[in-house]
């Protein structure tokens, strides 16, 4: 941080917003699972039926418990919350592919070659694309890092090592 800056998880408005629209995605995103039904003549449908209820509970409750994990590990938390983020890291990943990849079992499985292509594509083209923000991060990381240690010796002379 410089100067009195706060962090960004320390703007409250800004925390709310994030924790809010995260919670209704994921209860959305868990309820949608939980409805989705196979129907034997047109494919996948969704039903509303109770089971829907405590999935979308479970969203809510995995939404509080990320953020908690994010915000306790944020502005430098103790090895145990890095630890505590990395493990949630690794959950919502797991989330995300299996929500992903669940509706797959209501295909048909003569189509299961190409869907299989599709998701190839997908690995290659988000992998690449994943990995270019990640060169860009990483560019303007060190862009910053040279403009400030510019501003904090103006004269150029470096220091010695």
């Amino acid at each position: 941080m410089r100067g009195n800056q706060k962090s960004l998880f320390q703007d409250k408005t800004l925390r709310r917003i994030v924790v809010v629209s995260t919670g209704l995605a994921f209860v959305s995103g868990f309820g949608a699972l939980a409805a989705l039904d196979a129907d034997g003549q047109n494919g996948m449908r969704f039903t509303w039926h109770w089971k829907v209820i405590p999935w979308m509970l479970a969203g809510a409750i995995g939404n509080w418990r990320v953020w908690a994990t994010v915000l306790d590990s944020a502005d430098g938390g103790s090895p145990a919350d890095k630890t505590k983020f990395q493990v949630c890291c690794g959950l919502l990943i797991a989330a995300g592919l299996g929500a992903f990849l669940y509706p797959i079992r209501f295909a048909d499985q003569s189509r299961w070659n190409d869907i299989a292509q599709g998701l190839i594509i997908a690995v290659v083209v988000l992998g690449a694309v994943g990995f270019m923000i990640y060169r860009l991060a990483r560019f303007f990381d060190d862009a910053d890092s040279m403009q400030l240690e510019r501003e904090a010796n103006p004269t150029g002379d470096r220091p010695c090592e």
